[in-house]
C-alpha cells in the first residue's frame, strides 16, 4: 500500500513538472504583436517602423515578417522608365518582281525563268551574295477577258517576286547603293519594285534593345530618386521589376506601279533612322 502512495505521487509531480515545461513551450511562440519570452533566446531584432501613407500615387504598404514573428507594413514606390535608341539603317531589303505574260502557261513560265537568270547573274556581278537573293512568291495565273460577255483565257501570267538585301560597306553608302541595284534590276527584266525596307541585323537590333533597357532603368531611377527625396525617405530595395520593349518600325519606300525600263537617271535613296523604344516599371521599397 506504502509503494502504491509513493508511485502515484510521483507519477503526479511527473505530470505537473510535464505540464509546466508544455505551458513554457507554447508560451514561447511568436504571436503578431508580442516579443519573446525571455530565457528562450531572445533574438534581438528590433521591430521595424511602420510607414505611414506618404500621401503620393504609386506608394503602398504591404506587410513584412521579421525574425520575432511580428510584421510590419514596408511602403512601397512605383514608378515607370522609358528608354529611346536611334540608329541608322545598315541594309536594305529589296522585293522586286518579274511579270510575264504569253499565250501559255508554259511559255510565260520560261519568259519569266529567262528574264530571272539574267536578273541572278547581273546581281551577282554588283556584288550581292547569293544567299541575300532568294524567291519569296511564285505564281501562274490565266488573265481573262472580263469585258466578254462570257470571259475567256487571253493568256497566262508568271509572276516572280524575288527578295534582295543590299549591305554596303559604309553605311553613308546605303541609300546609293540600293538605287544602284534597283537599276541594275530594272535594266535586267524587273518591271515590279514592291517595296523596299531599311532595317539593321537581327544582332544589332538585340544589342540596341538592350541599350534602351538600361536607359529605362535609369530614367525610372532618376524619377524614383527625385520622390524620395521630396518625400524624406530613402530606396531599400527593390522589390519587382518588369519591361517590355518595342522593335523598331522599319522604314518602307513603296512604289506598285511598274517600272519602266531604259530610265537613264540613277536611283538613289535617303533612308531615315530607326528607333527602338524600351519601358520598364520598378517598385521600389522605400523607408
Amino acid at each position: 500500500m506504502e509503494s502504491k502512495t509513493i508511485l502515484l505521487g510521483t507519477t503526479i509531480v511527473l505530470l505537473a513538472a510535464l505540464v509546466a515545461v508544455t505551458g513554457i513551450y507554447f508560451t514561447s511562440t511568436p504571436q503578431v504583436g508580442s516579443t519573446p519570452p525571455l530565457g528562450l533566446g531572445d533574438v534581438n531584432t528590433p521591430t521595424a517602423k511602420t510607414n505611414q501613407n506618404v500621401g503620393l500615387a504609386g506608394a503602398s504598404a504591404t506587410p513584412l515578417y521579421t525574425q520575432s514573428g511580428n510584421y510590419t507594413k514596408a511602403s512601397i514606390l512605383s514608378v515607370s522608365g522609358t528608354g529611346v535608341v536611334s540608329v541608322k539603317p545598315d541594309r536594305a531589303v529589296i522585293q522586286m518582281a518579274i511579270l510575264t505574260e504569253a499565250p501559255t502557261a508554259e511559255k510565260a513560265s520560261a519568259q519569266n525563268a529567262d528574264s530571272f537568270n539574267v536578273l541572278l547573274k547581273a546581281l551577282l556581278d554588283e556584288g550581292i551574295p547569293r544567299d541575300n537573293i532568294e524567291t519569296v512568291q511564285y505564281t501562274i495565273y490565266p488573265n481573262y477577258d472580263y469585258n466578254a460577255k462570257i470571259p475567256y483565257i487571253l493568256g497566262y501570267r508568271a509572276y516572280h517576286v524575288i527578295s534582295v538585301t543590299v549591305v554596303p560597306t559604309q553605311v553613308a553608302d546605303l541609300g546609293k547603293l540600293t538605287g544602284k541595284i534597283i537599276d541594275v534590276a530594272v535594266a535586267a527584266g524587273v518591271n515590279q519594285i514592291n517595296s523596299i525596307q531599311f532595317t539593321v541585323s537581327d544582332d544589332k537590333i538585340k544589342d540596341l534593345r538592350n541599350d534602351a533597357l538600361k536607359e529605362a532603368v535609369l530614367d525610372a531611377r532618376k524619377k524614383a530618386d527625385v520622390m524620395v527625396a521630396a518625400l524624406g525617405v530613402h530606396i531599400l530595395a527593390v522589390q519587382q521589376a518588369s519591361e517590355s520593349s518595342y522593335l523598331p518600325s522599319p522604314v518602307y519606300y513603296r512604289d506598285a506601279a511598274p517600272v519602266a525600263a531604259g530610265a537613264k537617271s540613277s536611283t538613289e535613296l535617303v533612308p531615315g533612322e530607326l528607333s527602338i523604344t524600351a519601358s520598364v516599371s520598378i517598385v521600389y521599397e522605400i523607408g
